[in-house]
């Protein structure tokens, strides 16, 4: 039976698909141009002087929402529009074919949501930089996030559609920004507790219920984003969906499904697609996902230091490599080359251009000049006690002798007079000859022996007058050398050796006559 039966229902199916063949005759499809690449091709364009900054996001001026996200207007208010059924030109011939467009869309709903994807992070810009749509909580760049990941999860549109329209104003109520912890650093999380705080609140029930968002502004404003870190007492612009009303069916995705089916199947007629296209998607996504999370771009907090990272020491001498189109002296600037930069560099550079200033004209701070100004008249006190024995030892001019030589004079003997006068004589060139320094220490080395030996000349014409005067002699020769300086030791010393000579003469000779006289005696006797 069922052998006999299977003919019948082959039949059957055949003469089914003849008369949807004959109701909705196939064309052929027409290329479309889609509107999505002339607008990606000016976003493409906008990226690239700054690989990590962000598209506009004014796109084509339509709102936001699951129906509509690739080239959406983030910024354009955002409503919600409930789905109901369309019973017009209903009519039950219109599910399979729909259900067989269904089928054959799929390729194109996956790159569509590709695209979707694609352009949520463009406007999105990198993660790495601080902007008002890198902002932590929902912000204006996020509503395409959630529908693109819908869209990509589920490549049915007419079902991904109003489910990511849901799940985008779930979020919005649930995930809002705060200007207390605006990111994950710590700089601008100084209070997670009051974003926290602020979490979670408005369970699904309560958006089917009926929904009043408060009146909600973004807490990075463009010039904070313009400056890639936080500006005190600036605030950024309302979201999109401050102040809306919203009352969620949750029938929606049923009611969506059920359009498509009944609808005419010429409105949900496949979109071919071409190889070009593909790799223009493609291509389009992988820069994307560099631009959002390639570390390396203007504005990145990781040039920033210290509290933002500790890594950027290490990094920062390769700048240039790393990130070519950043400024190699303040990588932190987000728009590079604009002659401005952000309040905390601007900080940074007046301090440096303050100190290499006072370094090239070698001064200090006025509390550092005051200091060395001190410091200055405290050396200059010590140093002339310090180095008065260095310079006043070298020097031994005559007029210094003279002094104590007159004074000594008084007190000694004619002899000792008339050497010191034999010596001032040898003295009265001796400035003109030779530097101050140097040559009267070598010309009073060399002529002390001739002042001894005139001494010892008169010594012998005086004969027994300067024994008799040798303990007088030596007594001013100690109170000379305290006058004149360490440098007549030697001279004292060798006038002392040549009295003792001398007096070692004088015994001799005392000695000789009485060894003759004793001789004679002696010799007196044995005669």
């Amino acid at each position: 039976m069922p052998a006999a039966v299977r003919p019948y229902v082959t039949a059957g199916v055949a003469l089914v698909g003849a008369s949807v063949i004959s109701v909705t005759p196939i064309q052929p499809v027409e290329p479309q141009a889609r509107a999505a690449y002339d607008a990606y091709s000016l976003t493409a364009s906008a990226f690239g002087p700054l690989p990590g900054g962000a598209y506009d996001g004014s796109g084509d001026g339509v709102a936001c929402s699951g129906y509509h996200t690739d080239q959406c207007d983030i910024n354009a208010p955002q409503t919600y529009t409930p789905i109901v059924v369309d019973t017009n030109d209903w009519a039950f011939r219109n599910v399979l074919p729909n259900l067989v467009n269904a089928v054959i869309s799929v390729p194109r709903a996956y790159l569509d949501a590709l695209n979707d994807v694609a352009y949520s992070m463009e406007v999105t810009g990198s993660w790495w930089v601080y902007t008002p749509t890198n902002v932590l909580g929902y912000d204006p760049a996020d509503p395409p996030k959630i529908t693109s990941i819908t869209n990509l999860l589920i490549p049915f549109q007419a079902l991904s559609n109003p489910l990511g329209e849901h799940l985008s104003w779930w979020a919005k109520a649930n995930l809002p920004m705060n200007a207390g912890c605006t990111g994950t650093a710590p700089p601008v999380c100084q209070d997670a507790d009051e974003i926290l705080g602020h979490m979670f609140t408005a369970p699904i029930w309560t958006l089917i219920a009926g929904y009043i968002f408060p009146a909600l502004n973004n807490p990075v404003s463009g010039e904070e984003g313009e400056a890639g870190e936080e500006i005190p007492g600036s605030e950024g612009t309302p979201v999109p969906w401050s102040g809306e009303h919203i009352q969620i069916n949750p029938y929606d995705p049923v009611y969506n499904v059920i359009n498509y089916l009944f609808r005419d199947p010429e409105l949900n007629r496949p979109e071919r697609i071409t190889f070009s296209e593909v790799a223009e998607t493609l291509g389009r996504l992988v820069r994307g996902v560099v631009q959002n999370f390639y570390p390396f771009v203007p504005g990145s907090f990781l040039w920033k230091g210290y509290p933002y990272t500790l890594v950027t020491p290490f990094i920062k001498p390769f700048v240039k490599i790393l990130c070519p189109n950043c400024d190699p002296e303040h990588p932190e600037d987000p728009t590079p080359f604009d002659g401005e930069l952000p309040p905390s560099s601007e900080d940074d550079e007046a301090d440096t251009t303050v100190t290499s200033l006072l370094a090239s004209a070698k001064l200090a701070p006025e509390a550092t000049a005051e200091a060395a100004t001190e410091a200055e008249a405290a050396t200059a006190e010590v140093a002339p006690a310090e180095t008065a024995p260095i310079e006043v030892a070298p020097v031994e001019e005559a007029p210094v002798e003279e002094a104590p030589v007159e004074e000594t004079v008084g007190q000694k003997p004619d002899v000792v007079s008339t050497a010191v006068a034999n010596l001032l004589q040898k003295f009265d060139k001796a400035p003109a000859e030779a530097p101050v320094e140097e040559s009267p220490v070598t010309e009073v080395e060399s002529d002390k022996p001739t002042g001894e030996d005139t001494e010892k000349g008169a010594d012998e014409e005086s004969g027994d007058t300067k024994d008799a005067d040798t303990d007088s002699e030596t007594e001013s020769d100690t109170e000379k050398k305290a006058t004149i300086g360490g440098k007549d030791d030697d001279s004292e010393s060798k006038k002392s050796t040549s009295q003792d000579k001398s007096n070692d003469s004088g015994s001799d000779g005392a000695k000789s006559s009485a060894g003759a006289s004793s001789g004679g005696s002696a010799g007196g006797a044995d005669d």
